[in-house]
Order: C-alpha cells, then structure tokens, then sequence
C-alpha cells in the first residue's frame, strides 16, 4: 500500500486530485495534501510518502526547488509535476531531478490514473527486486523448522540470513519486507498447527540495523510462546504467570526489570506485559508496587521501625518517594495510617475491658 502526497496552492484543484485518487482503487494506503513546498517537505520527512504530485507555481517554495530538494535528501521519493501549459517549458528543468511524469492542467482523470499506476507499479516492482521470493521462502522455511523440530541450526541459519538481509535492504524498504515476511511466516506456522497465533508484529520506527534485528527476534519468541500455549494449552500459561507471580513476591524488594521477570518465564517482553495485565488485571509495575505498599502497611502496624527504615526494607531509596506511593494506594501518608492503626488498636482494647 502507497502513501501519497499532493501539494497545490489551490483548494479546489487540491481537493479534486485528492477526491480522484480516492476512488481510483489504487494500491493507496493514505492521501496527504500541502498548500505549498515548505509544508510538503515537512510532510516528506514527517509521514515518508511514496509518491508526490506537486504543482510548479506556489508560494514560499515553487514546485521545481521542491523537486530538486526531494532528489537530493529523498532519493526514494518519486515526483509527478502537475501544472498549467504555460509552465511546460519550465518544467523541463524537473526533468535533471527525475520526475515521473508530468501532467497538465485541467486535470483528466483517466491520464491521472494512469500515471499514478504506472509509478505505483514500477515501485512495487522495485521493492520485490531486494527480496526475491525465493529467498525470502528459504528464510521462512528455516524458521518454520525451528518452530517445529526445535532445531538449533535451523535458528542459527535463519537469523543469519535476516541479519543479512536487514544489512543489505535500504531503510525506506525494511518496512514492508519486514510486514511481508511476518505475514507469511504467521500463515506458514498456523496452517501446520491448524489454528490462527495471536501474534501482532509492532514494527521499530528507527533505522538502524542493530534495532530490526533485535525486534524480529522478539518477534520469533513471541511466536515460540504461541505455539507452547497452543499446545500445552492454557494451562502453560497459567503455570508461567504464577511463576512470574511468585518471583515477584520473592523479589519485590529488589529493582528486578520487566525484562527480567519475563526472562524467567521465556517470554519476550512486550508480550508478559500483555498477558500479565490480562490476567492479573494491573500492570507488573502496579503488582509489584501494591506488594511493597502492602508489605509496608504490615511493618507499620506491627514493627517499631520508623518510615525510612521501612521504606529502605521494601526497596524506595527514596522516603519522599515512598510517601508518595504509599498515599497514593491507601489515601494516607504512612505517619497518618499509623496513628489511624493505633487508634484503632486502642479502641479494640478499650473494648476488651
């Protein structure tokens, strides 16, 4: 799916390329638009569109300077030039910065159509020309064989290729093979097991190869995990979150990560966050601050130590902070539940009597 950019000073003829592109049932995944070439550049770094088709005669930045500048920082970005037919001759000058096309005014709606497909068309066969289908099954087929034969090897192999393959993919291109190879391994995988995995791939923003790398091997465990529930069945998970449970409570002193805890249960992070707020209803953070809160509430009421030492004893460095935390979950400050306890404890004696 493409996203594409319009930029024209005028309102009506902005709205009626916009509104044509619409109903075009092109490969269009959004339509962006920009009354003139500062705003489009803005636009071009900020939302990375595929295409742009820009007037020539605009304020502040005409539409040849905004060619030039798109050839230069946005190689990857094609250029259509629109404009009227007394432009012609200057528009011959986008032609050193590789635009498309060019397309006169009034706009026709099959001419426009057709030349927005064909760019459309000719990225697509650029895209698929990174990563053959071939290559990209060889990949799969690996991963696949891991999930199933829990082979070494096969894991080894197929992480190589990816961090190859990451190395070697432009930036502006990692998205949609990175989307396209997830797909398919989800659908390979599921058609063995017989059943849809519950796996949502939430791609990186940055561009660095390091990152992707490390987000699909999150990916793969987050996968492996779908597979071990599928066939131990929810049982597994139950196991696995109280184990994590346990941990905590054994530890909710300690400054333990949420990568951490999900380490020892073979979760990836992202994914023991999810789970853990489904079934325990709060967040890690939240259980293991209602632990320590909880904890402390016992210490008030039947220890002499005083709020630092306590706050020191369940894990806040920080009595200030403490304080905080603590009003926060039971609506006093520590000193205040303390003389509410002992009232109450002296009410419950005087009663004894």
């Amino acid at each position: 799916m493409k996203k594409i950019l319009v930029v024209d000073d005028e309102p009506m003829v902005l709205r009626g390329i916009s509104l044509i592109l619409e109903q075009s049932h092109l490969d269009i995944d959004q339509i962006l638009s920009a009354e003139n070439g500062i705003e489009a550049l803005f636009l071009i770094e900020n939302e990375k569109p595929d295409l742009v088709l820009t007037d020539i005669r605009m304020p502040k930045l005409d539409g040849i300077e905004l060619t030039r500048l798109i050839s230069e920082q946005y190689p990857e970005v094609s250029v259509i030039i629109i404009s009227g037919y007394d432009d012609f001759a200057y528009a011959r000058k986008a032609i050193q910065y590789g635009v498309k096309d060019y397309i006169l005014k009034p706009v026709q709606r099959e001419e426009l159509i057709q030349s927005v497909s064909s760019v459309i068309y000719q990225q697509t066969q650029k895209d698929r020309a990174y990563v053959s289908h071939r290559e990209l099954d060889e990949i799969l087929v690996l991963f696949v064989n891991w999930f199933s034969l829990q082979s070494k090897e096969c894991l080894r192999e197929g992480m190589e290729k990816v961090e190859k393959l990451f190395a070697e993919l432009p930036a502006s291109h990692r998205k949609k093979v990175a989307s396209d190879m997830c797909s398919s391994l989800l659908y390979k995988v599921s058609m063995k097991l017989g059943c849809s995995l519950n796996v949502t791939p939430v791609l990186p923003k940055g561009d660095e190869t390091e990152e992707w790398i490390a987000w699909f091997q999150t990916f793969l465990e987050d996968v492996a995990v779908q597979i071990r529930l599928h066939i131990e069945g929810e049982d597994y998970r139950q196991i696995l979150l109280k184990m994590a449970k346990d941990y905590v409570e054994e530890h909710y002193n300690e400054e333990i990560s949420l990568n951490e805890i999900a380490a020892k249960t073979g979760f990836s992070s992202s994914y023991f966050s999810q789970i853990f707020k489904e079934n325990v209803g709060c967040s890690f953070v939240q259980y293991r601050t209602k632990l320590r809160i909880e904890k402390a509430m016992e210490m008030i009421a039947f220890s002499k130590k005083n709020i630092t030492e306590i706050a020191m004893k369940i894990g806040y460095n920080d009595t200030s902070y403490f304080v905080r935390a603590f009003k926060e979950y039971t609506g006093m400050t520590p000193s205040q539940y303390k003389k509410k306890r002992n009232e109450k404890t002296a009410e419950n004696e005087e009663m004894e009597r």
